[in-house]
């Protein structure tokens, strides 16, 4: 899912997944928003650019923290993805955001034009993370700050009872770390260095354990999961018969049961926090 041309011809499929799951994705994810305005140091009529913003997160967070003088742009590779996030901001009477369709590779914003730029799981999914960062450092004014949000290792919860299940019985098409792919900057180190390499000054890295609840049970909670990521391991799960595919996904549910309380399920989540400056 990172050639650009790749993403797109998914992004119908996609788009639609993201749409149904959205109100309770931004619930589950919310600590995850929360981590970057707290880390971006944000001001009252600040203009703010974000990479990513899907349906929305941390686009709507990032929207109330800067107050009806700040303005976020929140980006995207495919528009589609973000309808959502703009009936969403009509609905809630958010005026304070923009939805723009860009390649973080190639953004369509002049130079300087923005005071932070913000990521919450994209940057690691960049094909070409070098340019990205350079055009990321390009729109950034002086002093401003890059605060980006990536997956942590998959040794964690999350995924070992949800991929790591899956990959006892059929072989994933996940990039290692590195490449682009959810775990690109799983190692230590390897967000600060990038950050680093790109120019940015101050730069921080952090691995941070966050409560990550879905509203409800596990099974549903496997159900959303296996949508949302579905064109990782889709064609994969499509070859098995359907026998073993539930017995594969009640063994997911199973686990993931351990982690539902009162009909939240919270297996927590590792991520790494990434700050530089311009």
């Amino acid at each position: 899912m990172t050639n650009p041309e790749s993403f797109r011809k998914q992004a119908p499929s996609m788009a639609e997944a993201w749409t149904k799951w959205r109100a309770s994705f931004r619930k589950q994810t919310c600590a995850g928003s929360d981590l970057i305005v707290s880390a971006a140091a944000l001001t009252k009529g600040m203009r703010v650019l974000d990479l990513g913003s899907g349906v929305g997160e941390p686009a709507f967070a990032l929207a109330a923290a800067l107050g009806p003088t700040g303005h976020v742009v929140a980006s995207d590779l495919v528009l589609e993805a973000m309808s959502a996030l703009t009936e969403d901001a009509q609905r809630a009477g958010v005026s304070n955001i923009e939805c723009v369709q860009a390649n973080m590779q190639a953004l369509p914003f002049g130079d300087a034009s923005f005071d932070r730029v913000t990521g919450r799981l994209s940057l690691m999914f960049s094909p070409d993370l070098e340019v990205a960062l350079s055009e990321v450092r390009r729109v950034l004014k002086p002093e401003g700050l890059a605060v980006f949000v990536v997956w942590g290792s998959p040794d964690q919860p999350l995924f070992a009872n949800t991929l790591g299940v899956l990959a006892k019985h059929i072989t994933l098409p996940i990039p290692p770390s590195g490449e682009p792919g959810p775990f690109r900057f799983a190692p230590s180190g390897s967000l600060h260095q990038a950050l680093r390499a790109a120019g940015f000054r101050d730069v921080e890295e952090r691995t941070c354990a966050l409560s990550w609840p879905w509203p409800g049970p596990a099974s549903e909670m496997w159900a959303a999961f296996s949508d949302l990521s579905g064109p990782a391991f889709g064609d994969e799960l499509g070859q098995l018969s359907s026998e073993r595919r539930a017995a594969i996904e009640r063994e997911i549910i199973e686990a993931l049961t351990a982690y539902e309380h009162d009909n939240v399920t919270d297996p927590q989540a590792s991520v790494v926090l990434g700050i530089g400056r311009r």
